[in-house]
């Protein structure tokens, strides 16, 4: 028997017994209340099923979006994730940060450059090719400097790497490439002295005013401490016949006698160095003067046009 047919036999048989009799018409009646329950009851129950249906709901497949169980963060698939700073799901779901040759981070949603590989650098300064170009810069490499002296290299920005130039040497060369050769140390001075028509030439300052000659000008002209490439020693010498002095880069000291190197003169004009001008006068004098000017009128004077002794500093 069908749940249907079941209730409708108890109403009709509470309906009879409230009653306390049956008929034949009874019976008649019975069919037609029992079908009009049936009817009702059929009503009753699809509206019910009707119901049911509204109310049963299919859960939704998962989404991407925030929610209570995220507290707020972004749900991506089965995952909650912050989206900005998460490095696979950078600003949205799946946005992975990927930089060529470099390690990188999530920061605002954006993603960040942390660090270039080894061997790599980000000199376009564009964040999206990542660290694009190789660099193979070695501190302290040797390199050429600006002016043609031997430097190290420095790494500080690789993109573009410096030749930080040596210390200054004495070489008669630019070695810090500031625009002067050698520096204070690396020469000496010498000073011009004079005795009647006689010219006395030395680096001791006592010497140049001792013994009858007086002093015309310290540190007339400079002279390199040391022998260096293009400067040779030049010799004091004494003439004894005439009881002069001579300076010459002879080692012989043309055959008078030398006392000594006074320091070491460039053979050619390099670093500065100026023409230092050898006059000899009659009675034996030999002269030298860095003036073209004094030059003639020395042998305007009587003087005989010696040559150029060598390449002096004015300073």
């Amino acid at each position: 028997m069908t749940l249907r047919s079941t209730l409708v036999a108890l109403l009709f048989c509470v309906s009879a017994c409230a009653e306390g009799r049956t008929t034949a018409g009874d019976v008649g009646r019975r069919d037609a209340r029992g079908l009009d329950a049936e009817m009702a009851l059929d009503a009753s129950l699809d509206a019910s099923v009707s119901m049911g249906d509204a109310n049963t709901s299919v859960p939704d497949a998962v989404t991407v979006g925030t929610d209570a169980a995220c507290s707020g963060s972004t749900r991506c698939g089965a995952t909650c994730v912050n989206t900005l700073t998460d490095p696979a799901h950078c600003g949205a779901c799946s946005v992975r940060c990927t930089l060529a040759n470099a390690s990188v981070a999530c920061a605002a949603g954006t993603c960040a450059l942390v660090a270039c590989n080894g061997g790599f650098a980000n000199c376009n300064g564009v964040v999206a090719d990542g660290c694009e170009r190789a660099v193979s810069c070695v501190s302290g490499a040797a390199c050429m400097t600006s002016c043609g002296t031997t430097g190290a290299l420095r790494c500080t920005d690789p993109c573009a790497p410096t030749c930080s130039a040596p210390a200054e040497a004495c070489n008669l060369i630019d070695d810090d490439c500031d625009g002067a050769c050698d520096n204070a140390g690396c020469r000496r001075g010498v000073h011009r002295s004079v005795n009647g028509s006689t010219h006395f030439y030395t680096t001791d300052r006592a010497e140049s005013s001792c013994c009858g000659f007086t002093t015309e000008n310290y540190d007339y002209f400079f002279l390199m401490n040391a022998a260096a490439p293009g400067a040779v020693p030049l010799y004091r010498c004494f003439v004894l016949s005439t009881g002069t002095h001579l300076y010459t880069t002879n080692a012989s000291c043309e055959g008078a006698t030398i006392e000594g190197v006074i320091g070491h003169i460039a053979t050619s004009p390099t670093c500065g160095a100026i023409p230092l001008y050898r006059l000899l006068g009659a009675t034996g004098d030999n002269f030298y003067t860095t003036s073209a000017p004094e030059r003639d009128s020395a042998a305007a004077g009587g003087y005989t046009f010696v040559g150029i002794a060598g390449y002096v500093w004015a300073s």
